[in-house]
């Protein structure tokens, strides 16, 4: 996958994401009010060069659809990252977080703590 945008359906939303390179995995998570677009190109570029970049627009943000406003908490956006490691067949796989304002983004790996084998 050189680059690729894509999107699913959870509960009657749309979840969006994009991806840049090939290679490992690699999830970048922005802060809540950031999309998968606000990082810095060249840097996505540099990881790019070896691995399988992942960036997600968090739920209600940039391409994804917000839903039911009583939805939108730390475990639905848990939830929404959960459906989209499915779909894409990754079990395991490093991440890269932007702040979260008051919360770890290692609270997503909810019921999969396998998934996140190399916390930095």
């Amino acid at each position: 996958m050189a680059g690729a945008v894509g999107e699913i359906e959870i509960e009657g939303r749309r979840f969006a994401w994009a991806g840049v390179g090939r290679g490992p995995e690699l999830l970048l998570l922005n802060g809540y009010a950031a999309t998968g677009k606000d990082w810095d190109p060249t840097f996505l570029m540099r990881l790019a060069r070896s691995l399988l970049v992942i960036c997600p627009d968090n739920h209600g943000l940039g391409d994804s659809e917000l839903g039911e406003a009583s939805g939108l908490t730390i475990e639905a956006m848990a939830a929404d990252l959960e459906a989209l490691l499915d779909v894409l067949g990754v079990e395991s796989l490093p991440v890269v977080a932007g702040r979260w304002e008051g919360s770890s983004p290692s609270s997503w790996h909810g019921g999969r703590p396998s998934a996140l084998p190399a916390w930095r």
